[in-house]
Parts: C-alpha cells; sequence; structure tokens
C-alpha cells in the first residue's frame, strides 16, 4: 500500500498524458541525482526507443512535442561538452516531487 501511495502524487499531475514510461523515465532522471543523465543513456538504460524518450520528456519538460504546456517536472540542457547532446534533469517543481513520493515510502 505504501508504494502506491507513493506514487499518487505523479499520478495526480495530468491523468491523460501519464503513463508508466513517463514515470520510469521520471524516476530514472530523479535518481541520476544532480548531474542529470543524457538523453541518449537514458533510453539505452530502460531499453525503450529514443523516441518514446523524446515523447516522454516532452510531458516531463516544459512542452509536448504537440507545443501543448508540459508538466514542469524536468528541464532539458545541452550538455557542456557537446551541445548536440541533451542532458536531462530535475527542476525544483520535479525534485518536490520526487521529495514528496519518496517520503511516502517506508
Amino acid at each position: 500500500m505504501s508504494f502506491a501511495k507513493a506514487l499518487l502524487p505523479f499520478a495526480r499531475l495530468n491523468e491523460r498524458e501519464i503513463n508508466c514510461n513517463a514515470l520510469v523515465v521520471f524516476l530514472t532522471i530523479a535518481e541520476s541525482g544532480e548531474q542529470g543523465v543524457k538523453q541518449a543513456d537514458l533510453a539505452l538504460r530502460l531499453r525503450i526507443a529514443k523516441s518514446s524518450v523524446s515523447r516522454n520528456c516532452g510531458i516531463l519538460g516544459l512542452k509536448t512535442q504537440k507545443n501543448k504546456d508540459g508538466l514542469g517536472l524536468i528541464k532539458v540542457d545541452p550538455w557542456p561538452k557537446d551541445p548536440r547532446i541533451n542532458l536531462l534533469s530535475l527542476t525544483d517543481k520535479g525534485k518536490d516531487l520526487y521529495e514528496t513520493m519518496t517520503a511516502a515510502l517506508p
């Protein structure tokens, strides 16, 4: 029951856009720490298509692929060593949500 309780804040954000991949992408970015994770590495780590990672980053970020408002939980910045590579990390809103979710766990 406590695991389900921990997921409720995420599920309540935007019911029509939330899916399991978005949750996994969010949690993986959160667990990568302050340094963030490269978008291509995330796809490899999760064994999901790059297009799926991109779509879910849009949902979790500021704007979706359809130019709708995203959830604002992650930010996408160019990697300092190569600006063609996206570096994903949590926004303050994302950090707050992750803390809320993990606080609900025993």
